[in-house]
């Protein structure tokens, strides 16, 4: 028991999380629990952060906002670049906030 309670552990880690895009419609999953959806038209502001004094390189964190939820991403997560260009090209750009560090 001792020897499998690590790769539980790292199967939780990577499955503890989820973003899924169809069409308009964005679907969260956060671990085991219930997930939720919304559209694309519902979003009130995007956040990019960005922190370029990191030993690691450059980060990137972008948080989605819509009335009641907000959902954060990172640089590490996979699919990042896809979901930033399908933010870019699906959300109005008055409501993109750029910040930098």
């Amino acid at each position: 028991m001792i020897l499998f309670s690590p790769f539980l552990a790292a199967v939780l880690w990577v499955y503890r999380f989820r973003i899924m895009v169809r069409g308009d419609t964005i679907t969260v999953r956060q671990g085991v629990g219930k997930e939720y959806s919304f559209h694309v038209g519902e979003i009130t502001k995007v956040v990019r952060r960005v922190n370029r004094n990191t030993g690691l390189g450059t980060l990137n964190k972008t948080t989605i906002y819509t009335k009641s939820r907000h959902v954060s991403m990172e640089t590490l997560m996979t699919g990042y670049e896809k979901m930033e260009s399908y933010i870019t090209e699906n959300v109005a750009p008055e409501k993109i906030i750029m910040k930098e560090r």
